[in-house]
């Protein structure tokens, strides 16, 4: 039986290891990104390289979207040259995105009306996971359709699990995200308190302490943050208190910081 055709639009650190493990697995990809360059390496591997969003939709029968935000999502659906005008009558979208889900549910009906599908599949594992093929997709929208792409999410991811109707999916990966903040935050302030001269702990025992037990392995199926995404807490292994001084990092408040800059 011939392989599903798929796209993959948006090819940065998590976009371009999906789309080469789709090649690698035998699926004909067609690719697009703002970024000419981007496209090189995946044609090289043997991936088509379209022109716009619409151009890659019409060699699509499943068209994964794996950029910033709901916002760029509109534009590439429904922007100039956007998907949502290339792509067949039964065709699937699969939006990616850790997204808003407000938008979800709207973009899903303006897909229909065009008869195109609509799945929200927002993904943890970060760069390690999209190219090792090891993501956890969480996936809204009808049952169906979710088994129908089946084949082809299992072949980068670990676990594509459907979690509800569309939107669930977005409304899953933000309570993923709102857990695995929360705890990298308790952690840093966790640093903070040891520091303190009243907790009366050597200067480096946190390092002999296994990582689950820091709190440094969320156990979520998510890679910690790194220190550049998370500037406040980055400063507490530095942090010297005083008798009396608050810690530098405010668990509700430093959680709240974190999820501003990453949705």
């Amino acid at each position: 039986m011939a392989k599903l055709r798929v796209g993959v639009i948006g090819l940065g650190n998590m976009g371009r290891p999906i789309a080469a493990n789709l090649l690698r697995a035998g699926f004909p990809t067609t690719v697009f990104d703002l970024r000419p360059q981007a496209m090189g390496a995946l044609q090289s591997a043997g991936a088509q390289a379209a022109s716009s969003p619409a151009a890659v939709a019409r060699r699509s029968e499943i068209l994964f979207l794996v950029v910033p935000d709901s916002s760029a999502v509109r534009q590439v659906l429904f922007g100039r040259n956007g998907a949502a005008g290339g792509a067949a009558e039964g065709s699937v979208v699969v939006d990616m995105t850790t997204g808003d889900p407000h938008h979800s549910k709207p973009f899903a009906d303006r897909l229909a009306r065009r008869g195109i599908a609509y799945l929200d599949s927002p993904m943890t594992g970060g760069a390690t996971g999209a190219r090792a093929g090891r993501l956890l997709l969480m996936v809204g929208g009808d049952r169906g359709v979710y088994k129908r792409c089946l084949p082809v999410l299992k072949r980068i991811s670990k676990r594509a699990l459907h979690v509800g109707p569309v939107g669930s999916g977005h409304v899953m990966k933000l309570v993923h995200n709102h857990v695995s903040h929360a705890v990298f935050a308790a952690t840093c302030e966790g640093v903070a308190l040891r520091l303190h001269p009243l907790a009366g702990a050597r200067e480096n025992v946190l390092e002999e302490i296994p990582e689950p037990i820091a709190g440094l392995d969320l156990g979520l199926g998510v890679e910690p943050l790194g220190r550049e995404q998370v500037a406040p807490c980055a400063l507490v292994r530095g942090a010297r208190l005083e008798p009396g001084e608050q810690p530098p990092v405010d668990v509700v408040e430093g959680h709240h910081d974190l999820y501003r800059h990453r949705p």
